[in-house]
């Protein structure tokens, strides 16, 4: 049989061993609840910095997507100037090309006038001839002076007119023969009026 103190022994142990096991599965058991707390709030966390990556991802995007728009349509603009300076490059072209071939025409009209008032030098000169001859004649024409009949010897007056006329008879001639035209157009005035007597070369005075 078992005495007292025996039973008193083992009780003591029992108790103690009670002890030790209900420390250990309190201890296990707060164990897994605080392993369980922080799986969850690691999971938690997780979760957090996924959804902010995730986040940002699409935040970089949308920053990426208006930033494509912004260079497509910077990309159009620049595409719309190009093709107005080629147009106008064109354009340009056009012009130059018009005002040369404007210069090329006003060169040879220059030419063409050119050679036309080269052409006209002449018939100039010769109207201008023209008219020297016809003042000529109306001088001629106020002397009164007939070259075939010269005045009397003591006739100063007369003289002076003869002489007067046939300087001027002369210088028609002579105006006269630097064209084929004017000389043949006054041919008839030069030998109808030209001086056709080679006498003594005046009139002796009649007695009175």
């Amino acid at each position: 049989m078992l005495d007292l103190a025996t039973i008193k022994k083992h009780f003591i142990s029992f108790i103690f061993a009670l002890s030790l096991l209900g420390g250990w599965s309190a201890y296990n058991l707060n164990g897994t609840i605080s392993l369980k707390d922080k799986e969850a709030e690691f999971n938690k966390k997780q979760t957090n910095d996924l959804n902010k990556f995730i986040e940002k991802i699409r935040k970089e995007e949308a920053q990426l997507r208006t930033n494509e728009l912004a260079l497509e349509k910077l990309k159009l603009e620049l595409s719309t100037k190009l093709e107005k300076l080629e147009a106008r490059e064109k354009s340009l072209q056009e012009v130059e090309t018009l005002l040369a071939e404007k210069a090329s025409t006003m060169g040879k009209r220059e030419e063409q006038i050119s050679g036309l008032a080269t052409a006209l030098m002449p018939l100039q000169q010769e109207k201008q001839t023209d008219g020297e001859i016809r003042a000529l004649m109306n001088q001629f024409a106020e002397t009164g002076v007939n070259l075939s009949d010269t005045p009397e010897c003591d006739d100063k007056q007369g003289w002076l007119r003869y002489n007067q006329a046939l300087a001027i008879h002369k210088q028609i001639s002579t105006l006269a023969k630097s064209s084929r035209n004017l000389a043949s157009k006054y041919d008839y005035f030069l030998s109808s009026t030209a001086r056709w007597s080679f006498g003594p070369g005046c009139k002796v005075a009649s007695p009175r």
